[in-house]
């Protein structure tokens, strides 16, 4: 089995086509899409997770990867054990697909996108291969093209399924890598080599016996600087904090845990100030028993015990967001309940404590949600993916968090969709909406016509079994 981490240069600039799908290969299967300005420039970028074939897919803004304006589509393929580049051509079309391998059976789970090398500020892809039991490095010089080099392993049978980069030891300014290793029940801190270069070997730190680390989340927990960890214990229902003892090497403390309480099988967390206190809180959704869980920071990266929210009994609450949806400068939760085919907002009603939550009617299987001023108003809106129901929900708020009935948008008879995001994927009337399709194979991108309405989705093909 290998065990390494690739670094893939850029090696040349692009030229582009102008089609709707684009193929990445057979079995490639998109199931997740995340929006956000991965680069902190030319605007948002596009994370799309794959786990039918357990990939993750990121559409960035291609002035960082080839030089050219628009997005560029980043996708791991795990069916294939690669990874593709489609360069766009700035109108929101895309070359076809260039692969770079991962590694025999490397089934890539998640992605990262940050300059890891320093290189004139380039783009670069980190991909966990929970398959090969590593973290790949795809290293560009912004021409949009990667060149395979060496490998760094996580562990035999670590099966990495989150990673994140950050600079965890201040350390001239490199970037590090953290990952959750579900199948060694540890998280592993990579540092890079500020003398030579490259990466020093993972050093792990274990989050107990069974734990199946499934999500890990880097920030200063303490306002000592130095980022710390916060991870998801499916396996164990806690929560895991390591703090960071600001040593240069990177070194943290061992995991304090949080129940999350019996069974209730955190599969994320979020992280923010939930009570206006400067100190990052923690917010996790627990699907195993129906409720959002609350620990706040006590300030100096300890928490009190969780705090539980309830979604209603058989919800199943599968994803969670915060943001000010109320608009009283607090942050409130919004939350998908599959279980019960809604989506549920609390509000916010200061230091911390949230009101009841106040649920509205979704389609069938509401998997994924997310929130932004779709209709240029001020006041933040609500669209979730409906599974079941093959389209996804848009909410608008009507000024003091409550919100209107949900307007339905086809993904497609069958498309399944898994996860919405939001964003201003061409520029212009505010926030887009991507979509992953889990059950036709493709992302899907409704634009805003402006006022929060949206156009027909245009498709683009991950793979046939995707």
């Amino acid at each position: 089995m290998l065990q390494h981490l690739f670094f893939l240069l850029a090696q040349c600039a692009r030229s582009f086509a102008g089609p709707t799908n684009y193929v990445t290969a057979t079995n490639s299967i998109p199931v997740s899409v995340a929006e956000a300005d991965l680069d902190g420039v030319n605007g948002l970028d596009i994370v799309v997770a794959n786990s039918g074939t357990d990939n993750v897919g990121v559409l960035l803004n291609n002035a960082n990867v080839d030089g050219v304006p628009g997005f560029d589509i980043v996708v791991a393929n795990s069916g294939t054990d690669n990874v593709g580049v489609l360069s766009g051509n700035g109108a929101g079309r895309f070359a076809a697909q260039q692969t770079f391998s991962t590694g025999v059976g490397s089934k890539p789970m998640s992605v990262f996108v940050a300059d890891v090398t320093g290189a004139g500020g380039n783009l670069d892809i980190v991909v966990a291969n929970s398959g090969t039991d590593n973290v790949g490095i795809l290293m560009g010089n912004g021409a949009g093209g990667f060149v395979l080099q060496t490998p760094i392993s996580t562990g035999g049978g670590s099966k990495p399924m989150s990673v994140f980069v950050t600079n965890v030891n201040g350390g001239g300014g490199n970037l590090d890598i953290v990952v959750a290793n579900s199948g060694t029940d540890n998280v592993g801190v990579i540092i890079a080599n500020a003398m030579g270069g490259g990466f020093l070997p993972q050093v792990p730190y274990s989050t107990g016996v069974g734990s199946k680390p499934m999500s890990v989340y880097v920030t200063d927990l303490n306002a000592a600087t130095n980022p710390d960890i916060v991870v998801a214990n499916s396996g164990t229902d806690n929560v895991g904090v390591l703090l960071n003892t600001g040593v240069i090497t990177g070194i943290f403390l061992p995991q304090v845990v949080y129940a999350t309480g019996a069974g209730s099988k955190p599969m994320s967390v979020f992280v923010a100030d939930l009570d206006g206190a400067n100190n990052p809180d923690i917010v996790v959704a627990n699907s195993g028993t129906d409720n959002v869980g609350v620990l706040l920071s006590n300030g100096a990266g300890t928490f009190a015990a969780q705090q539980t929210f309830s979604t209603g009994a058989g919800s199943k609450p599968m994803s969670v967001y915060v943001d000010n949806v109320g608009g009283t400068l607090r942050v409130d939760i919004a939350v998908a309940n599959s279980g019960t085919n809604n989506v549920g907002v609390l509000l916010n009603n200061g230091a911390g404590v949230f009101a009841a939550q106040v649920t509205y009617a979704t389609g069938l299987t509401p998997m994924s949600v997310a929130t932004a001023d779709l209709d240029g108003d001020t006041d933040l809106d609500i669209v979730v993916a409906n599974r079941g129901t093959n389209n996804v929900g848009v909410f608008k708020n009507n000024g003091d968090g409550t919100f209107t009935a949900e307007v339905t948008y086809t993904t497609g008879d069958s498309s399944a969709p898994m996860s919405v995001f939001l964003a201003n994927v061409d520029g212009v009337n505010g926030p887009d909406i991507i979509v992953a399709n889990s059950g036709t194979n493709n992302v899907g991108v409704l634009l805003n016509n402006g006022g929060g309405t949206f156009a027909t989705q245009v498709t683009y093909a991950t793979g046939a079994g995707s």
